[in-house]
């Protein structure tokens, strides 16, 4: 996280201000890898489905 977000260098004064930023570092690499996690699922789930049942598949999604 030190290197690759930015928690390198403070980006204000103080412990509340660093602490702040960690915190919400810490969130936004937590949130990267559930959107990684989400985006690899449905790859997996989409990619099993063929064409023709992918579309009955999102029509019955859209109907119910």
């Amino acid at each position: 996280m030190k290197r690759f977000h930015g928690l390198d260098r403070a980006r204000g004064y103080g412990l509340k201000s660093i602490a702040l930023q960690a915190r919400l570092t810490a969130l936004v690499v937590n949130l990267k890898t559930i959107a990684a996690l989400a985006a690899s699922f449905l790859h997996d789930f989409y990619g099993v489905l063929t064409d023709d049942s992918r579309i009955a598949y999102l029509s019955l999604q859209r109907c119910g």
